[in-house]
């Protein structure tokens, strides 16, 4: 047994997810400890957005996870994969970007949120808003 201030292993949290009837998490069955991880996912993911290196692979080797035991605990806890999850946050920032500084270009957009070229950034905007950025852009005038 465990004491207070000791973690149960990711195995114990394995086991007990696998006891649960459902297998889908509601929010409303997750643990201090799995809100707590879901926090320290989205403040790496910031970070690395602002550093303008996006990967999975890194956020799991900053959580000292593998990347296989990294993706299996965020899907079972969020409903959805790092990769979605790293790709919405982009796009919403992107957009607030397009927003909040009309003066900046879009590849000044892209570049910022770690897109290698403008085309990269203008397919994946379109696939997240069905609207390319550039129409965003003009529509927000």
């Amino acid at each position: 047994m465990l004491s207070d201030n000791q973690e149960a292993p990711f195995s114990s949290y394995l086991c007990q997810r696998k006891k649960r009837k459902s297998n889908k998490v509601k929010k409303t069955q997750l643990t201090p400890e799995d809100h707590q991880f879901l926090k320290q996912v989205e403040e790496l993911a910031k970070q690395q957005i602002a550093n303008n290196h996006v990967e999975v692979k890194a956020l799991a080797a900053d959580l000292c996870m593998s990347l296989t035991a990294f993706r299996r605990r965020f899907s079972a806890l969020a409903d959805e994969t790092p990769q979605a999850y790293l790709f919405r946050i982009r796009m919403d920032r992107a957009r607030r970007m397009l927003d909040r500084h009309p003066e900046k270009t879009i590849t000044d957009v892209a570049m910022s949120l770690g897109f290698d070229d403008k085309s990269n950034f203008t397919r994946a905007f379109k696939k997240a808003f069905n609207i390319t950025p550039s129409e965003y852009k003009n529509k927000q005038r």
